[in-house]
């Protein structure tokens, strides 16, 4: 009865300061993939079976935790000097990736030059920041956290436990955190929650960008912030929607003033032309 009261009291302690992303990465690893040594032992026939069943278990319940933890990390990070300034630069190169998608869809869309689309330019890259953000974040904290992990491993020897090593290396980056005893397992947990989440998270996104011009949102978005109804050229009919270019060349859309009720359907097709003025 002693050893089952320590190994309660334990648990106890081990639910009590551990975090609750890594119970959830610990319990629902014990729980799930435990039978499925019983079961691949003793009912070999059903184990397919139990194995994509646990695939829908196992992985929500590791992604649950791993946007726990990447939550903590990216607050956690946002609060350090360092931190504020890793975050200023990935926002500057993530509204300059945003800059570069939206004039690509500019030209793709109009085949003219996207420098003469500014207003245009700057509602497509609202757009496309968060993508973009989401995308340079991940990757720059993945890094940070691979090199950290590394770091550590080298310098477990001399500082005792890896715990130890983390911290160390951690509190020289300007990061004073705390960790748990078992540290070292949550990073190999976070990683494969890691995992999952990109090979989740990477076709939601292409799904994402390439969603905008598929619903017309891009190309609509183009039209009512830059084209205005001509009267002007002499060579263009006369409340056609234009958008100056210079050089006497300007962009043409298929669409009249009597037309404009077509913006109210999502299936109507823009086309863009590029014509001489005058």
């Amino acid at each position: 009865m002693e050893y089952f009261e320590q190994k309660k009291n334990a648990i106890s302690v081990w639910l009590k300061n551990s975090p609750k992303s890594y119970i959830i990465y610990v319990l629902s690893t014990i729980i799930l993939f435990t039978p499925s040594l019983v079961i691949f032992i003793s009912f070999p026939e059903y184990f397919h079976k139990y194995v994509t069943i646990v695939a829908y278990i196992f992985i929500p319940a590791i992604l649950i935790a791993f946007l726990m933890d990447a939550k903590w990390l990216v607050i956690e990070v946002a609060k350090t000097k360092i931190g504020k300034i890793i975050y200023s630069i990935m926002a500057y190169f993530a509204y300059t990736k945003a800059e570069i998608m939206s004039k690509w869809m500019i030209y793709d869309i109009t085949t003219a030059d996207p420098d003469q689309y500014a207003s245009a330019t700057k509602t497509l890259i609202g757009m496309y920041f968060i993508p973009a953000w989401l995308m340079i974040i991940t990757n720059i904290l993945v890094i940070l956290v691979f090199v950290v992990a590394i770091l550590s491993l080298v310098l477990m020897p001399k500082k005792e436990t890896y715990r130890k090593a983390l911290q160390y290396i951690l509190l020289k980056l300007g990061f004073n955190w705390s960790f748990h005893q078992g540290i070292g397992g949550h990073i190999l947990f976070f990683y494969l929650g890691l995992v999952f989440f990109m090979a989740l998270f990477a076709p939601l996104t292409q799904k994402a960008l390439t969603y905008i011009p598929q619903k017309n949102i891009a190309t609509t978005t183009i039209f009512e912030s830059s084209y205005y109804p001509n009267k002007t050229c002499k060579l263009i009919p006369y409340g056609t929607f234009i958008k100056l270019l210079g050089d006497n060349q300007v962009s043409v859309a298929n669409m009249h003033t009597f037309e404009i009720y077509k913006l109210f359907f999502n299936d109507y097709q823009f086309n863009f032309r590029t014509e001489k003025c005058n």
